[in-house]
């Protein structure tokens, strides 16, 4: 038995969407084929959590699988012709599956009397390391054919066939992998053409990250600093995209201070070219001191209010 698309993402029906985006990027980090390159398996479960996480992130979707099941692909036509819900969708990520440049190409030219009417939008989501490092994703996409009851019987000429309301028209459904460049901005489209030249608009849109701010292909990051090493130097640790470094920290840095780090932010699109990491200390005092400490630390106030007053 086909699992349902929240089985696939360890998830429940009643899930939103923040736990689905959080589900879907835990399972994606996991199997994706990038990470586990010799294990075909990762590859087909990625394909399969990425398809549930399409159909389930996107309201529209949601509703129609919700409602059809496995014939969600189906559900306008359903809806507007009335017929029961009698055919099935097969379910197999890889039946309908075909290589992304035998049916697109990535060009941005469009045809200026058809530049609305024949495109579609769609929007999906990525984490700001999948936009660093580049990423694929597969979307499904609904098709127009011809009926194939109709066609394959003669029996139809006189009586509406019951699979498409005599419209001679059904809709399949294909899935189409495509490649989110290293790089794209936050709410970059990706344009991709059919062969009948309509057009998809794919715009990127970019998950909530707790740890980095962009600003065009600058990182904005903070780091939490003792104030022992704020006071007399030190090193400390920050994360990055790719590894963490080992940043100095000269003695006296005060609170607030920012430092930058040159080639550790986004690169540009199309280009090996990469922006800064702009690093906020964030000098940080304990809210307790052991005794120790506070002799110390009381020590030092005294030596020091004695040099002030020389």
């Amino acid at each position: 038995m086909t699992k349902s698309y929240y089985e696939v993402l360890g998830i429940s029906k009643n899930s939103d969407k923040k736990n689905i985006v959080s589900a879907f990027r835990k399972l994606a980090r996991k199997f994706h084929p990038d990470v586990n390159k010799k294990n075909s398996y990762n590859e087909q479960k990625f394909k399969e959590i990425n398809q549930a996480y399409q159909v389930l992130s996107d309201d529209k979707s949601r509703k129609d699988y919700d409602e059809f099941g496995d014939n969600w692909i189906h559900a306008d036509q359903i809806r507007s012709n009335g017929i029961n819900n009698s055919f099935k969708f097969d379910g197999n990520l890889n039946s309908d599956f075909f290589s992304f440049n035998d049916f697109f190409n990535l060009n941005n030219r469009s045809r200026s009397n058809s530049k609305y009417q024949n495109s579609h939008k769609i929007e999906i989501s990525v984490t700001l390391k999948e936009l660093y490092f580049g990423t694929k994703r597969i979307i499904t996409i609904k098709e127009k054919i011809n009926c194939a009851k109709c066609d394959s019987s003669k029996n139809f000429q006189n009586i509406k066939c019951t699979l498409c309301n005599g419209s001679g028209k059904t809709v399949k459904s294909k899935n189409i992998e495509f490649e989110v460049p290293r790089g794209l901005k936050n709410e970059g489209i990706i344009k991709l053409r059919r062969p009948d030249s309509k057009v998809i608009n794919i715009m990127v849109k970019q998950v909530k990250e707790d740890n980095f701010i962009r600003k065009n292909n600058d990182l904005f990051t903070k780091v939490n600093v003792d104030y022992l090493d704020a006071i007399l130097g030190g090193e400390v640790v920050v994360s990055t995209l790719d590894k963490p470094i080992s940043l100095k920290i000269p003695a006296g840095t005060k609170n607030s201070t920012l430092f930058k780090v040159k080639d550790k932010g986004m690169p540009s699109l199309n280009s090996n070219k990469l922006g800064s990491l702009i690093v906020e200390i964030d000098v940080s005092i304990p809210s307790e001191i052991s005794m120790k400490e506070k002799t110390i630390l009381e020590k030092l106030r005294i030596s020091k209010r004695e040099n002030d007053a020389l």
